[in-house]
This record gives structure tokens, sequence and C-alpha cells, in this order.
């Protein structure tokens, strides 16, 4: 006996199928999901493709919500239980991210002294150079910190802004292929380089004088997690998949361990700004926070990410920045004010902009 398409027997077998479908898919999620948990908590950043991994960290957890309600329909109480486990952990991670913190913003009155620093990766080819210099001007910093500063930029004050910033110091091109930059307001009493390559001083350092105390600036830009051949070679290319299967921190994390042991040393209040090509999703991230003070984290809502910016790093319009990997940190004697990203300036970052004020 044949039984029709659109029989109810027929559709209930297909019905049945889907469910179970369904379900085995969830199931999948929810143990991958669990897997990755207990390899980032006991194995970290130890592999090349974990750590890449751990950059995305916080995208893993966003299915939950809507796993929770469609294993409560398929009364799968296995994945529920599972789901509600995950959810927990994903939620008292992330949610703090999501609650704002304790920003000052005062009436002008009761406004307490502040210092305004912008760090922004300008990158070397950005072709839209009067917005940079135009939205700079209307942020009206005290410090800003560039990297990969165009050529024209190298080595030179940045003629359109040596009005509003009169102190420049500028890295050429011998030590980068775009150099970095530091703009300030303030007399700059030293400056120095100091080294994250080994022997190779390669990044700026300033003093300043705000609110009558000297204050270290340090502008850095650590490596790209990247070595020259890929992990796997596979018979295709993609630029996205290029990065993942060349993907390693190792040389940007000794640079990390060099920074905060320079830092260590630093005898002033200081303020550490640039692009660190590193996730605050990374595990190395903790080895910093542990020891600064993260501006974005203090005061800011949300993600706070900065790349990519998708029509430069050449994706679908559609795609938003991913990942947070420019800063603004302090040691104990600031706290932060204000903290926010900045707008769409024709580069693959986006700035960022922090308000300190003298911790109390």
């Amino acid at each position: 006996m044949l039984v029709s398409p659109t029989s109810p027997t027929h559709t209930r077998t297909w019905f049945r199928w889907f469910r179970m479908l369904l379900a085995f898919m969830l199931e999948g999620y929810v143990v991958a999901l669990v897997g990755y948990v207990l390899l980032r908590l006991f194995v970290g950043d130890g592999e090349w493709w974990l750590a890449w991994f751990n950059n995305f960290a916080p995208y893993y957890f966003l299915p939950l919500f809507l796993v929770l309600p469609i294993a409560l329909s398929l009364h799968s109480k296995r994945t529920v239980v599972a789901t509600l486990l995950l959810l927990g952990i994903g939620v008292g991670w992330l949610f703090p991210r999501f609650v704002r913190g304790n920003a000052v913003i005062r009436s002008d009155a009761e406004q307490e002294a502040s210092l305004t620093v912008v760090t922004f990766n300008v990158w070397g080819a950005n072709p839209q150079l009067d917005r940079v210099v135009a939205w700079l001007r209307e942020t009206n910093a005290d410090i800003v910190l560039l990297q990969e500063v165009p050529p024209v930029w190298a080595g030179v004050p940045i003629p359109q802004l040596n009005d509003l910033y009169p102190y420049q110091v500028s890295q050429s091109l011998e030590f980068r292929p775009w150099g970095d930059a530091i703009l300030s307001q303030h007399p700059i009493l030293v400056h120095n380089r100091y080294a994250l390559e080994g022997d190779f001083a390669s990044n700026e350092r300033i003093e300043v004088v705000w609110n009558e105390q000297t204050v270290a600036i340090y502008n850095v830009h650590l490596s790209m997690p990247q070595r020259d051949d890929p992990h796997i070679h596979l018979p295709l290319y993609h630029p996205f998949l290029n990065m993942l299967l060349k993907y390693d921190d190792m040389r940007r994390n000794a640079q990390v361990d060099r920074l905060l042991g320079v830092l260590a040393t630093e005898a002033y209040p200081f303020i550490v700004g640039g692009d660190f090509n590193m996730s605050d999703n990374a595990v190395k991230y903790g080895d910093i926070a542990r020891q600064l003070r993260d501006a974005y984290r203090e005061t800011g809502s949300g993600f706070g990410s900065t790349w990519p910016y998708a029509p430069v790093a050449g994706l679908p319009s559609f795609v938003p920045p991913l990942l947070r990997i420019d800063y603004i940190w302090h040691s104990a004697m600031f706290r932060t004010l204000h903290a926010a990203t900045g707008p769409e300036l024709g580069s693959d970052h986006f700035p960022v902009i922090a308000v300190l004020g003298r911790e109390t």
C-alpha cells in the first residue's frame, strides 16, 4: 500500500525525522561548546588553533538563547540542563561588559581635571586623511597616539595639526613600513624609545606634566599574530582563511611580557595605548588586565570592537567589527571617566577615546 506524500502518516513521519535531526544538531552544538569551554579552561592559548578560536569566544555562546526554547519545545531535558549551565557561564562572563561602569559626566562647574587620550591605527594607505584630521580637531584630545601613519606623516610633524598639537614625535620609516606618532597639547619633557623586539627600541615613550604630576605616555603597536608559513597547506586561498592557517601568537605574547616588564619599572604614573593585535577574549589579555586598568572595560558598554572595518578589510559590508584589539590602559593613579570607540575614518580600525581623571 502506497502512502501519499500529503497523507497524515507521511507528514508525521517527516516531522518525527525533523525533530530527531534538530535534536541531534542541538546536542552536537552543546557538546562542542562544552568541549571548547573545557579546552579553554585547561589548555588556554596553548595550541595555535585554540588561541585563534579564543579570539571569538563570546560569539560561540550567542546561539544558546535560541537553543534553549527549541530544546524546551523538544522536551530534551539533557540539552536543556546543559544549555542552562552554559548560559550561566556565558552570562556570568559576558554580562559585565554590557553594564556600563561608573562613568562620570559632570557639569562644567563640577568638572574635575581630566586628560583625554585617543589611540588610532590610521592605516598607511588611508585615503581619507582629511577626515582623520577633522575628527582629531573636533575631539581635541590632550594626547593622540597614532599607529601606521602614512609616509607623508612619518618622521615629521603633521602640518594640519601643528597648531592644535605643537608637541609631536613621529617615527620614521626606518623602524616600520608605516610609522607611529604621538601628538600632545602639553610640552613633551622627555622622549625616548623602548624595546619590545629584543634590543630593537622601536616603540615611543614620552613624559608630560598633567595636573602637576609627571606622566609617562606609551605608544604601542604589537606584531600581528602571524607566521610566514601556514600550519596546514590547502589547495585554496582566502585572506581570512590564510590568516587562520598562519596564526601564531608567540611573538606578540613575548612582546606583551616585555611591555609588562618595562611598565613594572616605570617611575611615573602611566598611560599605555595602541594597537595590540590581541582580542580581549584571548587568554593573554588577562596577563595585562592583572597589572593595568583597561579604560574601556571600566566605563564602556558592549564589546567595543575596533576591527575590522569590513569595506577596508575586504569583507562584505554587512559584517560588523568583530574584535577589540585597540586599547587605552592606565596605572592606578588614574580612573576612567568615560571611554568609547570613535567613528569609521577610512582605516580598517576604529579609534578609541578615553577621558581619565585622578583616582580619589
